[in-house]
């Protein structure tokens, strides 16, 4: 039997195992197949008015029960105006996602370091608020490319209040690399380790600044105790060989689903 989710289960479905993380109980909709008085899998997914995209989240045994859940889960988005909904599951072909109405997108591998201190690491300034724009438009530049093959939408990031504000509360670990106040390459670094936002401005590619902005984030990083991590697209072929070079070993993938929704009438 389907039915309807509401905070009020949240308890009892919080034994069933997740396929990849566990949802935020809280302001989500979706549906829950019970049988025999237990929950036997969940599909869910967070929402707030005024958002166009979301994340589904799965819960239970793998396999096609969760066919019509999915699918009803996509009709309850849709029917709130969302645009997107994508999902994260473990790494290989999963047919009940794509019974159910999802489509693959691309494959994220989570990679680890294990080595040394790297040599030769360049030197940075801190995030202030009057680089935003100039940090903004080096990030969509440098993921322009990547977000235009891999339809992430919006395909080229455009500055808002809202992400000024972002960088502004994390501004401590958002790290710039300047030559003659021109602003090269960018890095953010966050309490568990993780290097994210690794970029190099268009203009300055090709001469070795992503790899001295890793020896950087590496070095800070084991400085400070942490276990450098990092998520990289296998599309991104060229940042995959630059992160093994350095030392970065594979401990994970993932595969992500999409499934675009018509505009509502």
């Amino acid at each position: 039997m389907l039915i309807s989710y509401s905070p009020e289960q949240a308890e009892a479905l919080s034994s069933l195992p997740c396929l990849f993380r566990q949802p935020p109980w809280e302001n989500c909709r979706g549906v829950v197949h019970w049988e025999g008085g237990l929950p036997r899998a969940v599909a869910l997914f967070p929402f707030a008015p005024f958002q166009k995209r979301t994340a589904l989240f799965l819960l239970g045994e793998e396999g096609d029960h969760f066919v019509p859940l999915i699918a009803a889960a996509l009709e309850q988005a849709s029917s709130l105006g969302l645009r997107l909904v994508t999902t994260d599951l473990p790494y290989g072909s999963h047919p009940f996602a794509e019974k159910g109405g999802l489509v693959p997108w691309f494959t994220t591998r989570h990679m680890v370091y294990e080595g040394e201190p790297l040599p030769e690491p360049l030197s940075p300034i801190p995030y202030e608020d009057p680089w935003y724009r100039a940090y903004q438009d080096l990030i969509a530049q440098a993921f322009l490319p990547l977000r235009r093959a891999m339809d992430v939408p919006p395909h080229r990031m455009l500055p808002s209040v809202e992400d000024r504000l972002s960088c502004a509360r994390h501004r401590r670990d958002i790290f710039l690399f300047l030559k003659n106040r021109q602003l090269m390459g960018a890095v953010s670094l966050d309490e568990s380790g993780l290097l994210d936002n690794l970029a190099v401005s268009p203009a300055f590619q090709g001469q070795g600044l992503g790899k001295g902005i890793l020896a950087f984030a590496v070095n800070r990083l084991l400085a400070q105790g942490q276990n450098p991590t990092l998520e990289v697209l296998d599309w991104n072929e060229k940042a995959v060989r630059l992160y093994e070079s350095q030392g970065f070993v594979t401990r994970s993938r993932r595969s992500l689903y999409r499934r675009d929704l018509p505009p509502k009438n």
